[in-house]
């Protein structure tokens, strides 16, 4: 694998959110562009859990052609129109599950970032299947680069083991077996109170870089590197 360095951007930059994905962005496009000499033209790059797009549209800005998928269809409707706007081309998938990749051409990066893997890869199992399908559709020589946060926001169920939950919210706190949470999340908690901010409660499971590093090496992949930055770890690994 070329010599990767995750610019130090990421490090520099004020915490707020709009400069951090902006830098994040370009850090991404800069690892990319170091491993594939500068020329993302015609690359297939494949966005899973891609969210609003931020990579999506900035990746096919530079001739890649990408496929995002995401689980939400709002966030996909949200990225049509800024493809309509910025007249950029690119595939979307509505995906709950992440692995419905079968009739997809072989690509040549997957880029899993934010929290997204958290997302799709709700246990051990799943995380590996996941990992397995990604391999499967991924050229030889291709990368993965995973993203690993440090801290999940505030907001979001977190699964601190296989079966057990831990609830991170703020304001007004509330019990699962209150109705407006049973109508919001459909899942077993081994916990007795959450506090809730939001609508829509999403499951999660925290991963760890040594976790996700592990599958992939039982999975035959031997070229792996972990890039650290402040708030996130991102996990690069070459289908050998």
């Amino acid at each position: 694998m070329p010599g990767l360095s995750w610019p130090n951007i990421l490090d520099k930059v004020e915490d707020s959110t709009p400069r951090i994905n902006e830098n994040k962005v370009k850090a991404l496009l800069d690892l990319l562009n170091l491993y594939f000499g500068f020329n993302l033209q015609g690359r297939a790059v494949l966005d899973i859990g891609c969210r609003t797009g931020k990579y999506v549209l900035e990746l096919a800005k530079k001739g890649a052609n990408v496929v995002g998928v995401e689980q939400e269809f709002d966030f996909l409707e949200s990225i049509v129109a800024k493809q309509v706007r910025e007249r950029i081309s690119a595939k979307l998938i509505c995906d709950a599950t992440g692995d419905n990749l079968n009739k997809l051409s072989k690509m040549d990066a997957i880029i899993c970032m934010d929290d997204s893997f958290s997302r799709y890869a709700l246990n051990k199992f799943k995380g590996e299947m996941l990992l397995t399908k990604w391999l499967e559709i991924l050229k030889l020589d291709g990368i993965i680069v995973i993203e690993i946060p440090k801290e999940f926001t505030v907001g979001r169920v977190i699964d601190s083991g296989e079966d057990e939950f831990k609830i991170s919210f703020e304001e007004e706190q509330v019990s699962h077996t209150d109705s407006i949470f049973k109508k919001t999340i459909s899942i077993d908690f081994r916990t007795d109170e959450a506090m809730f901010n939001s609508k829509r409660i999403e499951k999660y499971r925290k991963w760890s870089v040594d976790e996700v590093t592990e599958i992939l090496k039982l999975l035959g992949v031997n070229q792996l590197q972990v890039i650290n930055s402040r708030s996130s770890c991102f996990v690069v690994a070459k289908n050998n």
